[in-house]
């Protein structure tokens, strides 16, 4: 033991008493006395057996890898230690604190300073089992006396009203103060626990006393709770019994954790297919590039489980899903669903090599101060690193159904709402002292408030506009069939698709333009549209159409579209201007509408096959219509097409917005030119993009594979011309193409 060289600055004194609750009778008469007694007493105890507790930062060659970890390095770079307030147990051998929520590996030299300057060194010993609390064992020097130690006393669970007390000592500027308060049980919660609520202040470490001054806790955390089952942050005598840890237990556990948890992940590779995005309101392009996922081996059938969300329209362009075995010899996987309620998805190989599956918990919950291990993923110098670290579950309850969650998840997968103490990641695992999986990180999705969507209209991703993003750990015992391939617990039609089919959008089949202050007076529809702030003006209804079999017809205007039973989610429908942008820029002139605006990408985004209200206006009366939402028909963007190298034509199918462009009627054939390469025979006659193409050599075309057939069978009467006759707005022409076909070598 030593004493600090320089003198003890006198200490402060910051006393105040509330004894709420406190039952009547002839001891509220000697209150004055006996209060002034109690007071001297508690600040005297508090004295002798608490210190805070310096913990200085041992040096890393390089900082953590994990969430958080920048706030302790910039704490050692600044040379700043971590303090903790604690109280002497067991004859003084250990000081009892609140966990300090860095790694074993950052502590340093840890220094003890009491109240009336006596200071000792520390280490740290071990973590209490089900409390978020630690011993540091005290250093004793050979002839020194160990510290004052507080005897906690066992008293009778407290009830509503009655009395406690809370001493906390805390050091500023080399000034101990001893802070006394007072306050009283406040509520039990819904499972079960009685809280004890602070008066005053909330400061971890301060010792807990009855309303008679005897000491009978310690908080461990901001809310004092305990349960039936012997669990708490703060009763003294089931702390001094609860099982504990040794930091040399952790330490192996933690070594153990990393170990097992690398051999169940394995590196996924997801190439994808190219993207250029030219659409109105679009994304600007996706790149093929593929990218590394890390993916845990659930089971002996080749199931892998990916804790991280993908969008829609990322899955969409899957090309292949494969990883490299430890002999660099690649396996093909494929894409299973991803989930209904959460970041997370399912591949499966039906080649697996030998991976050791991670054991998964039985375990249906995580309990309020549960110790576990957090396991992060990353890549380091080339290999599948696990950092481990020890955690602890901070909150642990159900999700309640509100006005900002109307629709609360209601699935055995995302049932809970648990969090740990520590920051973490999407995809981040939980480990439970037995070397079990026990939950990982997920990303949920909850509405917020009404029109909270209004200026989220092009988000391009997964979750509908009006969302809110929220991390939590999702139990695995809870999502079994979800790993097993449940087809219900996945999303609808979320699935890898060819370039064509990724493309289809959901419709009503309409075309649109904004409403403003003015057409809305002009139309007298002032009162539903709020003055022009909302609304799409139909100006054009095609055949057929959804819109269509609702009676919807030019002139009527689009108010709202609400999600079956969702009217917290409702979508108020404005844009300004047209509805939508013309096709892609490759051609002089503009051309029909993009499919991809806004109002189809809203839909897209609600699904296809899901139930809606829309809202309108026809004839000058508000109305709503049920409607099951479908895909469009093909569009130009995703109809059928044909390069043919020879004469340098790109050309497609036409499909209902062309026709309607050219206002072509329904037994009317024809190819459209989608593109012209550089100096091809097509550009060298000056054949441009959006032309119609009618007929070839006098002979109609009625599709893309016709026009196919027609070109072979030119080159194989070897003719030295193609008459193409083409169209545009009315306007014919007749050009001649000059191919140079190639010359076939017979055998």
């Amino acid at each position: 033991m030593s004493r600090f060289a320089t003198p003890v600055i006198p200490a402060l004194l910051c006393i105040s008493m509330f004894l709420a609750g406190c039952a009547g009778g002839p001891e509220e008469k000697e209150a004055p006395g006996a209060a002034g007694q109690i007071k001297a007493d508690v600040l005297e105890l508090a004295k002798q057996v608490m210190a805070v507790a310096k913990i200085e930062l041992a040096e890393r060659d390089e900082p953590l890898d994990v969430p958080g970890y920048d706030r302790i390095e910039s704490r050692r770079k600044e040379g700043v230690p971590i303090e903790v307030t604690g109280v002497f147990v067991e004859n003084g051998k250990y000081l009892l604190v609140p966990e300090p929520g860095i790694p074993l590996d950052d502590f340093g030299r840890v220094t003890l300073r009491t109240y009336d300057g006596r200071e000792y060194e520390a280490v740290p010993h071990s973590f209490l089992m089900d409390a978020p609390g630690m011993l540091l064992r005290v250093k004793i020097g050979e002839g020194e006396a160990a510290p004052a130690a507080v005897a906690f006393e066992g008293i009778k669970p407290f009830g509503f009203g009655d009395a406690y007390m809370s001493a906390h000592l805390q050091e500023d500027d080399a000034v101990m103060d001893v802070a006394v308060v007072g306050g009283a049980v406040s509520h039990e919660s819904a499972e079960g626990e009685k809280e004890v609520g602070y008066f005053g202040h909330r400061a971890l470490g301060a010792l807990v006393l009855n309303g008679e001054g005897k000491p009978v806790g310690f908080v461990m955390a901001e809310r004092m709770w305990d349960t039936p089952e012997g669990r708490t942050t703060w009763r003294g005598t089931t702390l001094m019994q609860m099982r504990r840890i040794t930091c040399d237990e952790m330490k192996k556990m933690l070594e153990e954790t990393a170990e097992t948890v690398r051999k169940s992940v394995i590196k996924l590779e997801f190439t994808y297919r190219d993207e250029d995005g030219e659409g109105y309101g679009m994304p600007g392009g996706y790149s093929s590039a593929p990218e590394e996922v890390f993916g845990l081996v659930v089971d002996e059938r080749g199931t892998v489980f990916v804790p991280r969300d993908m969008d829609e329209g990322t899955v969409n362009r899957i090309e292949d899903i494969a990883f490299k075995d430890e002999q660099r010899v690649r396996h093909l996987g494929r894409f299973v669903g991803l989930s209904k309620n959460f970041g997370g998805f399912v591949v499966k190989f039906d080649d697996m090599p030998p991976v050791p599956p991670v054991r998964i918990s039985a375990a249906g919950r995580m309990l309020r101060a549960q110790p576990f291990i957090s396991a992060h993923i990353v890549e380091k110098r080339g290999k599948t690193t696990v950092i481990a670290r020890f955690n602890r579950v901070s909150r642990a309850d159900r999700i309640e159904k509100s006005k900002y969650n109307p629709d609360p998840p209601s699935r055995e997968d995302a049932g809970l709402n648990i969090e740990g103490r520590l920051e973490t990641d999407a995809g981040d695992l939980a480990v439970n002292m037995d070397g079990e999986l026990m939950a990982f990180v997920s990303k949920i999705k909850f509405p917020d408030a009404p029109g909270a969507d209004d200026d989220r209209r092009f988000r391009h991703y997964r979750y509908r506009p009006g969302g809110s993003g929220d991390y939590r750990y999702l139990i695995f015992s809870r999502i079994s069939e979800t790993l097993a391939g449940a087809e219900d617990r996945f999303e609808e039609d979320v699935m890898p698709k060819t370039k064509r089919e990724g493309k289809r959008v959901v419709w009503l089949g309409v075309e649109y333009q904004g409403v403003n202050k003015d057409l809305a007076e002009a139309m007298d529809v002032k009162g539903p549209t709020n003055s022009g702030e909302k609304g799409l003006l139909v100006v054009y209804v095609y055949k057929d159409s959804p819109a269509a079999k609702l009676g919807i017809k030019k002139g009527d205007i689009l108010l709202e579209v609400i999600p079956e039973g969702k009217i917290d989610q409702k979508k108020e429908l404005r844009v300004d201007g047209h509805g939508g942008g013309y096709g892609r820029r490759r051609s002089p002139m503009p051309t029909w509408r993009d499919r991809r605006n806004y109002l189809t990408t809203l839909l897209t985004e609600i699904g296809k096959g899901k139930e809606v209200e829309l809202k309108y206006v026809q004839d000058k009366q508000e109305k709503k219509a049920a409607l099951t939402l479908e895909l469009a028909p093909p569009d130009f963007e995703t109809a059928e097409k044909y390069k043919d190298e020879i004469t340098g034509l790109t050309v497609r199918n036409l499909t209902y917005e062309v026709r309607h462009f050219y206002k072509l009627k329904d037994d009317e054939k024809g190819v459209v030119i989608e593109k012209v390469e550089p100096g091809s025979p097509a550009e060298v006659e000056r054949l441009i993009a959006r032309l119609l193409v009618r007929k070839i050599n006098d002979i109609e075309v009625s599709d893309v594979e016709h026009f196919e057939e027609l070109i072979k069978e030119a080159q194989k009467q070897k003719r030295e011309t193609l008459t193409v006759f083409i169209e545009f707005m009315g306007f014919t022409k007749f050009v001649e193409l000059k191919p140079d076909w190639p010359v076939q070598v017979e055998e």
